[in-house]
């Protein structure tokens, strides 16, 4: 791989590896770090020199010098990966959004980063590198900060399914947060941000949006104030499919009025008989099920029999007597 097609990125990586340069000792064309000027970076040529290690090279010589990548062509991918050049075509396109997700202080968690054609990835920092994973991280709803203290003041919280959603109700002065991973990807540990919280759900046109709206609003149900799930499409006949806030304010017609109007029309949201008894009723279900195996079909061993019952294989039995008695 070539270091001359990234000559022009010697400047902007070097700041970014080494810091802010030397100003006293820089000059036009020529970048110096360090109280003597030890470390130079040509522009007119791409290059850098390391005169106490007596090591230089070009852009991609320098990524592999001072992050963790093993060679070139991994300090290609951190050239991606930190935006100075786009992705190959090959690979998940180029970079169009970042959405940082804060603590509650503000300080970076973690990315999810937005590619076009449309894909998404989520990403930690390590050091100055990122690492494409979540491992060890704790995961929150997007907007922490701004979420706590609307929760305090008792203003509405609006919940689209994505991070896009979110920034553009931010800008119309309306509060909003979403989880990562987009529908279908709500954790347990979101509920307690929520807690007297006056929430608003708005789900994307399609099943798998609405699904995961009814899954936010059941699993907010303990300990939000107030809950309404306000489906868009029903009051935009010409939504198409997906269609989102963003698409219902930029093709719509929709506006903060038009949406609190909505809003306060629409009744609290309250899981229903169904809802509540599903679980009672598959239990039911089942158990009528395996009252009506013989004996020999019930001690054969299954691996889903709920265990919660203390329903056990006679196999599994036999385990449990054997470990007992070793």
């Amino acid at each position: 791989m070539v270091d001359n097609e990234f000559a022009t990125l010697i400047g902007p990586v070097a700041i970014r590896l080494w810091g802010s340069p030397n100003e006293k000792l820089s000059r036009q064309g020529e970048l110096r770090w360090g109280s003597r000027g030890s470390r130079r970076v040509d522009l007119s040529k791409g290059t850098w020199y390391d005169f106490e290690n007596n090591a230089g090279g070009g852009v991609l010589d320098l990524i592999v010098k001072e992050t963790n990548c093993a060679d070139k062509r991994a300090a290609h991918t951190w050239l991606v990966e930190n935006r100075f050049v786009d992705a190959p075509a090959n690979g998940l396109g180029c970079i169009v959004a970042e959405y940082n997700y804060t603590d509650e202080q503000g300080e970076l968690l973690f990315q999810v980063v937005r590619f076009k054609p449309k894909n998404f990835r989520q990403r930690r920092r390590d050091g100055r590198d990122w690492v494409w994973n979540l491992q060890g991280v704790r995961r929150v709803p997007y907007r922490l900060p701004a979420l706590i203290a609307a929760v305090k003041a008792g203003k509405v919280v609006y919940i689209p399914e994505g991070e896009k959603d979110c920034l553009t109700l931010s800008k119309l002065g309306l509060v909003a947060t979403t989880c990562p991973g987009g529908a279908n990807k709500w954790r347990q540990e979101y509920n307690e941000y929520f807690r007297d919280a006056d929430c608003v759900i708005l789900p994307d046109n399609d099943d798998p949006g609405r699904l995961h709206a009814g899954e936010v609003a059941k699993s907010l149900h303990s300990v939000a104030r107030r809950i309404r799930v306000v489906d868009l499409a029903q009051h935009w006949p010409e939504a198409d499919a997906k269609a989102d806030i963003t698409k219902w304010i930029k093709y719509g017609g929709g506006t903060v009025e038009k949406l609190e109007e909505i809003t306060e029309a629409t009744p609290d949201w309250e899981p229903t008989v169904e809802t509540e008894d599903s679980a009672a009723s598959d239990d039911d279900a089942l158990l009528d099920r395996l009252a009506g195996l013989s004996p020999i079909d019930y001690g054969r061993p299954a691996r889903k029999r709920p265990k919660r019952w203390g329903l056990e294989s006679s196999s599994s039995m036999k385990r449990s007597r054997v470990a007992a008695s070793g």
